[in-house]
């Protein structure tokens, strides 16, 4: 039996992280998952790590909050020296044969510095996987033993087959490490074609461990961001579109030609939510797919599961559609009472030439005025700071915010840039780095300040600010007009509104 030490950081719902553990299990492994430190702003209302969020150096995953102010988004503080001693002391109580690491591109500062400590105290293989080591392996390679790419559950299994018959794990599919400073990559696993054949996640709180607030938490028990409110699950895997800013965008290409978006049947994701509830005393339930709304019919025959069996008020992620209004009465029925109506850009140039994201800005619009009738509360995302945007992008951004139902939370982040994806590449190849001359960081800014005022004022009183040019000089004037509208408590209001909490 091979025992495993699986790490997050700062993601204690960490799914994938545990569908690996649930994966050894049913094949007779032994898995530990230590969490390091919970989630970051603006998931945690500790003082610590709201602090920690305007720490912004060295740090490019960033939004810009209503006061035009960057801000880091979801990484906790920095570790302290005890909490660094409790992580080593607990992989020498454990003894792992190896350990795993799950990476985001965000965070690979933050695990290479974890990757060298533990390291420098013991030896023994670490394998990084997830997102960040697939579309930058080589990178990735360089700070640990192997890096997994791509899907990793029959991976993590191999690994732990290899180790328990004594043999060499370099030869597993999906594996890479570096050898005289080159890649040497094995062959891709077939993507998993039928998702039912995965175990459902592991959320047992055994063997589990949390490192925060210089202490260890052993049968660590929370498996969401909101302390047992929420459950977050997936469906499907995958993503109808190819956005050219997502890590959906590299993976689509990697595993071409395979049928890369795959979901769950509806019973097997009731067996899921069941079992939860036996464990979790949960409220509301988050669907995290990357678009859960597309397949109308997969819907209907889970609507009736999920109001039979389960009845919770629901939030999950949409995308306007011709048939979106039928799919929205559905959900409604269902139990959606929140959404994420993510705009990103409101200039049809970005979305068509930059983003590659189809884009139908009077659909959008129609969107959320549907959204208003049925009462169904929703926030909007907007990616901005990029260096092709025009002050006409900028416009036609503000345009068609100050257009929507109001009030509503808006989250603006800065453009981040994921190695091997179709925007890295149009931003490798721009010659003239001052290709935006035009648009400097204090006209960002100022844009930004415009965005928020959106949330609440209507169109006519942004116009009539947005025509004051002086305050484009000044964008911190407008700082006093704006309002903190919070994506987590309007996001619960939406849910008394439709639970009937008090």
């Amino acid at each position: 039996m091979a025992k495993i030490v699986l790490i997050s950081v700062n993601d204690i719902n960490a799914e994938g992280l545990r569908i690996l553990s649930a994966s050894l299990i049913q094949n007779g492994h032994q898995p530990y998952i230590v969490f390091i430190q919970r989630n970051g702003f603006p998931y945690n209302r500790n003082k610590k790590y709201r602090y920690a969020s305007r720490i912004i150096e060295e740090y490019d995953w960033t939004g810009i909050n209503s006061k035009g102010q960057a801000y880091r988004l979801s990484r906790g503080p920095d570790l302290t020296i005890t909490e660094e001693k409790l992580l080593l002391s607990l992989i020498q109580d454990i003894k792992p044969d190896i350990i795993g690491f799950t990476v985001t591109a965000p965070f690979v500062k933050r695990i290479v510095y974890l990757s060298c400590l533990i390291k420098s105290k013991y030896n023994m293989p670490i394998v990084w996987g997830g997102p960040g080591p697939t579309t930058d392996p080589k990178t990735c390679a360089a700070y640990c033993d192997y890096v997994c790419i791509g899907e990793g559950e029959k991976t993590i299994v191999d690994i732990a087959s290899k180790i328990d018959n004594g043999e060499d794990i370099k030869e597993v599919n999906n594996l890479a490490h570096l050898q005289n400073g080159e890649l040497v990559q094995n062959p891709l696993y077939s993507l998993i074609d039928n998702l039912d054949d995965l175990p459902i996640k592991d959320i047992y709180p055994e063997n589990k461990f949390l490192i925060d607030d210089d202490c260890l938490v052993p049968d660590f028990n929370e498996i969401n961001y909101s302390k047992g409110v929420k459950y977050h699950l997936m469906s499907s895997r995958g993503c109808l579109y190819s956005c050219s800013y997502c890590s959906e965008n590299f993976v689509k290409r990697l595993y071409s030609p395979q049928k890369y978006l795959r979901r769950r049947s509806p019973s097997n994701v009731i067996k899921e939510l069941e079992q939860a509830k036996k464990i979790v005393n949960y409220n509301v339930v988050q669907f995290e797919d990357e678009i859960f709304s597309l397949d109308y019919e997969w819907l209907e025959e889970f609507g009736d599961l999920y109001k039979e069996r389960i009845n919770k008020p629901f939030e999950c992620y949409i995308y306007p559609n011709k048939d979106i209004e039928r799919q929205l009465g559905l959900l409604k029925k269902m139990g959606l009472f929140y959404t994420c109506l993510a705009l990103q850009s409101g200039s049809d140039r970005i979305n068509r030439e930059i983003f590659k994201r189809p884009f139908d800005k009077k659909l959008y619009l129609e969107t959320a005025h549907i959204l208003r009738k049925l009462n169904i509360g929703y926030y909007v995302d907007v990616i901005t700071y990029n260096p092709f945007e025009t002050i006409k992008d900028l416009q036609d951004t503000l345009s068609v915010l100050s257009q929507l139902p109001k009030p509503f939370p808006l989250c603006v982040n800065k453009l981040y840039v994921i190695k091997g994806t179709g925007i890295h590449a149009l931003v490798e190849n721009i010659k003239d780095r001052s290709v935006n001359k035009l648009v400097k960081d204090r006209t960002f800014s100022y844009y930004c300040r415009l965005f928020f005022l959106t949330t609440i004022f209507n169109k006519y009183i942004v116009y009539f600010i947005h025509k004051i040019r002086i305050l484009e000089y000044f964008p911190f004037i407008l700082t006093m007009f704006v309002p903190v509208l919070s994506i987590p408590s309007l996001s619960y209001r939406w849910y008394k509104r439709v639970s009937k909490v008090k």
